[in-house]
């Protein structure tokens, strides 16, 4: 079970992801599915994973070992395009590496990323990146992605995330965890708001842990009826975000 999310607006980005993974009802576990990759004042690039837990996890340990090791990697790469494509290049070798030995025991080769950030004077910009190694970007008319379990929350973020939402009101975060919470049970999360304002490359990150069963945002959402999802979202509380390091 998973669930992520990455919205683009005009003031920059916002990331969300859940930190529990299922392998049958003995083997639920904690797992962080985000990733940083950070030089400050020149980049900030987050990575959200979902799908098989070992894929996703070889294909994130790749990029990490092509930071020291090759001359192409996620903190030498011009934009945030060929960051999107190194992410697609570590899939397809994955892919050529595991998918035979993955498809023999049954298991399906299924990872899918989101990729988001700023270099150096672009402006921010949102990638999904497919299992294929193919990827897509948002537009105007698509601020948003989700990956794993999606049906969480389209119908919350769709109804109150717009394009002109201003970052310091959190807004965002709270329709992300309203869709992190709704329909099924709470699962657990990390949020992360890279409050960086285009075409400024700075980053003020707050990784929230714990349980979210015990959050505010949980016990504000938990009862309300489905036919009331915005009524619900004005009386979240907001998050507080206090400046911390990027999270490996």
């Amino acid at each position: 079970m998973t669930y992520c999310v990455g919205v683009q607006v005009d003031e920059g980005l916002v990331f969300l992801s859940d930190s529990r993974t299922n392998a049958g009802v003995d083997h639920v576990s904690t797992f962080r599915k985000m990733t940083f990759f950070e030089m400050p004042g020149e980049r900030v690039i987050v990575l959200l994973s979902a799908g098989n837990l070992a894929v996703s996890q070889s294909v994130t340990g790749l990029l990490r070992e092509r930071v020291t090791s090759a001359k192409a990697s996620l903190l030498t790469t011009r934009t945030m395009a060929d960051a999107a494509r190194l992410v697609g290049d570590a899939v397809r070798d994955v892919f050529h590496r595991d998918a035979e030995p993955l498809k023999e025991h049954g298991i399906e080769f299924n990872p899918t990323f989101i990729i988001g950030g700023q270099i150096g004077g672009e402006a921010p910009r949102l990638f999904h990146v497919y299992s294929a190694g193919n990827f897509i970007e948002t537009t105007a008319d698509t601020r948003y992605f989700q990956i794993g379990e999606s049906k969480y929350g389209k119908p919350i973020i769709d109804r109150v995330v717009k394009a002109d939402t201003p970052l310091r009101r959190g807004r965002q975060v709270r329709a992300h965890f309203h869709g992190l919470h709704h329909p099924l049970e709470p699962v657990g999360g990390h949020a992360a708001r890279p409050r960086h304002r285009a075409p400024r490359c700075a980053r003020r990150f707050r990784c929230i842990g714990a349980s979210a069963r015990t959050t505010p945002i949980s016990k504000s959402s938990a009862t309300a009826g489905a036919s009331r999802y915005v009524m619900r979202f004005t009386r979240c509380r907001t998050p507080r975000f206090h400046d911390t390091h990027a999270v490996p």
